[in-house]
């Protein structure tokens, strides 16, 4: 996975970079809860525990990072990069193999023409690329599905809230605190 900052100098937008994934918070202590809808705000973060579906929420400055699982993407990626690396694999032997045939699969009488082998390496090179586009796509989306394929954001305040780190042995529950857009 890949490591991010939160930049919660815009408040509104970090809210809504996280107001739909289901995500865990890690405490400057180590600790870590499974969290939906977090909201920030300079001085407090808050979430739903998707477990019990209590409302918690604990000091901003004692998040030590925000971890959230993506395997849709890493399975695309994987997939997108496997495809592209066979296609341009078999395309290449395919091509190198239609041109030295030259046409001349299975008989042929005499020596092929140049255009003979250019289209036989076109033909080739096309379904080598056919072919390994699909096989890469394959390798790919295993390799994606087994990857970890974790982000991890570390929360920055803004500098006129920065402060002490505070540590949150665990989040306390909130009451009447609603969870609606900005």
């Amino acid at each position: 996975g890949a490591r991010h900052t939160v930049h919660l100098g815009d408040v509104a937008e970090a809210n809504r970079q996280f107001a739909e994934r289901a995500v865990t918070v890690v405490l400057t202590t180590g600790v870590a809860y499974p969290a939906e809808g977090l909201r920030f705000a300079p001085d407090s973060t808050s979430w739903v525990d998707p477990d019990t579906g209590d409302l918690l929420s604990t000091p901003t400055s004692g998040i030590a990072e925000i971890r959230h699982r993506d395997r849709r993407r890493a399975v695309g990626r994987a997939t997108g990069r496997g495809a592209l690396g066979g296609a341009i694999g078999l395309g290449v032997i395919g091509t190198v193999a239609g041109y030295d045939a030259g046409g001349c699969v299975f008989f042929c009488s005499g020596e092929p023409t140049q255009a003979e082998r250019m289209e036989a390496a076109l033909v080739f090179g096309l379904a080598g690329a056919l072919i390994g586009a699909g096989e890469g796509a394959l390798y790919g989306l295993i390799v994606g599905a087994l990857s970890d394929p974790t982000d991890t954001f570390v929360v920055e305040l803004p500098v006129e809230t920065r402060g002490e780190t505070a540590e949150a042995d665990e989040p306390v529950p909130s009451q009447g605190v609603a969870l609606t857009p900005d």
